[in-house]
């Protein structure tokens, strides 16, 4: 007998009881250990973040699961750094022409490379209001975009959320760098110091994207095939996507970390549930475990305990563990679970491990990412998916009270990014943004433990669909 489509199923049936690893109670006690101060803000390569990998080894230890295949302990190392950049090897050359510091500069968090290759105009390299990339072929080429975004004032100087969002949105594309034209019509804004405490993976010279800001000099070199001079493109960008007929030359783009900045090792933790059948084909069910750590400047409790972001997402995929090694019926795919390091430094942790091979690209079929999932109530759930028709999800999501609202890459920037950069599908969840994000104040009592219980309810449905194989991703 031929299977019933999932949407179908979900659409049949009533919800069914909540195991007891995903109802509220049980949600709220890991969130309220994962965001106490016992752990100082989880922030990578701490002693803080390091007890909290242990912490979540040692209820994983409480289960059946174990490691992956291959490896002899729940946590896997991947190299990291601090960007102690080299600006003697720092450039942008574009035919005869070279172009150093200060006419170019570092990105707190860009890749160690150098590459060469085509450039791909993409405007604002925005995503949300007006999707720049529309149209356009960036896989495998360097995108020049301005830096500033569309509303920004004149001579707008980004930080560095805003640019980690522009360079997701080019890496998720393909992209094999970014340069990021400051706004041409004003002088160079003067380069600022790069902070001291960011972390990049390292080994092999691996990070997401190399990314660079570039003075207006750079951009008409790289815009000389074109009659139109950087300033009215800007001027043409800023109401609308410009005219895909740009045309662009070619660049190579070289970023130098010192070496005597490597060395470092941040750590995923990895729990591994054998499939059946179809053992060789895994589901990945990821949230990051890092948050931003502690300050002293910030008033008597310097400690950013990050409850939801992303105590909750953990909490739920702890839970999805414990409920899924315990089901009497054993699941036809395998599915690994993931609880991320350093995504809060540019999704190096998954990052990491999809290059050094812990979670091999051709044996995934899907990856599910959750991240900030237990905040808004009065909102829909934020669903970013890639390879994925969002119907059957709706359909899950219905049965447990809940909706979804489809949203781009930009507004989850997340770890599912790094699997949908290498081709994986996705799912991710999110449900959004709020005052408390990234501060002192994002504590355990402000989470909806109810809809949380929803959240991983709905999630448990979908995980179960995907190693039983009645879900699937669209055809590639």
């Amino acid at each position: 007998m031929r299977a019933l489509p999932f949407a179908l199923v979900m659409a049949c049936r009533g919800p069914a009881t909540p195991h007891e690893a995903l109802v509220a109670d049980a949600l709220r006690a890991d969130v309220e250990v994962l965001a106490s101060d016992a752990f100082a803000g989880r922030a990578s390569l701490t002693p803080g973040g390091a007890a909290a990998a242990d912490w979540l080894v040692a209820r994983i230890g409480e289960t059946s699961l174990g490691p992956l295949p291959g490896q002899v302990d729940l946590r896997v190392p991947f190299a990291m750094h601090r960007p102690k950049w080299d600006l003697d090897r720092f450039d942008v050359r574009v035919g005869d022409a070279t172009f150093a510091p200060p006419e170019v500069s570092p990105v707190q968090f860009s890749a160690n490379g150098d590459v060469d290759g085509e450039v791909v105009f993409a405007g604002f390299g925005d995503t949300s209001a007006v999707d720049d990339y529309a149209g356009i072929d960036v896989a495998g080429r360097i995108v020049l975009a301005f830096a500033p975004a569309r509303t920004d004032p004149p001579g707008t100087v980004p930080g560095p959320d805003p640019l980690r969002a522009k360079a997701s949105a080019a890496l998720e594309r393909g992209a094999t760098a970014l340069i990021l034209m400051h706004d041409p019509t004003v002088p160079r804004p003067e380069v600022r110091a790069l902070p001291d405490f960011m972390f990049l993976p390292a080994a092999n010279g691996y990070l997401p994207l190399i990314t660079v800001l570039a003075s207006k000099e750079v951009g008409a070199a790289l815009l000389a095939e074109d009659e139109r001079s950087p300033s009215d493109l800007y001027a043409l960008a800023e109401s609308r996507p410009v005219d895909l007929a740009v045309r662009a030359g070619r660049a190579s783009v070289r970023a130098t970390a010192d070496p005597a900045s490597l060395g470092l090792f941040g750590k995923n933790v990895f729990a591994f549930l054998p499939g059946t059948d179809l053992a060789d084909e895994w589901i990945v069910v990821g949230a990051h475990y890092d948050h931003v750590g502690q300050r002293d400047d910030v008033g008597p409790d310097g400690i950013y305990n990050g409850a939801d972001d992303n105590a909750s997402g953990c909490a739920v995929v702890l839970g999805l563990a414990r409920a899924l090694a315990s089901r009497p019926t054993p699941l036809r795919r395998s599915v690994v679970f993931a609880w991320f390091d350093g995504e809060e430094v540019m999704l190096i942790g998954s990052g990491g491990a999809l290059l050094e091979g812990d979670l091999p690209v051709d044996k995934i079929v899907a990856m599910v990412n959750l991240d900030m999932v237990g905040r808004n109530p009065k909102r829909k759930v934020q669903t970013r998916v890639v390879g994925f028709d969002l119907a059957p999800l709706e359909a899950a999501a219905s049965v447990r009270g809940l909706a979804l609202k489809e949203v781009p890459g930009s507004e989850v920037p997340s770890d599912q990014a790094s699997f949908s950069a290498e081709g994986v599908p996705v799912i991710a969840f999110h449900t959004g943004t709020h005052p408390e994000y990234h501060t002192v104040d994002d504590e355990a009592d402000l989470l909806d433990y109810a809809r949380m219980e929803s959240i991983a309810s709905m999630t448990h449905d979908i995980v179960v669909a995907l190693a039983d194989g009645t879900l699937s991703p669209t055809p590639r």
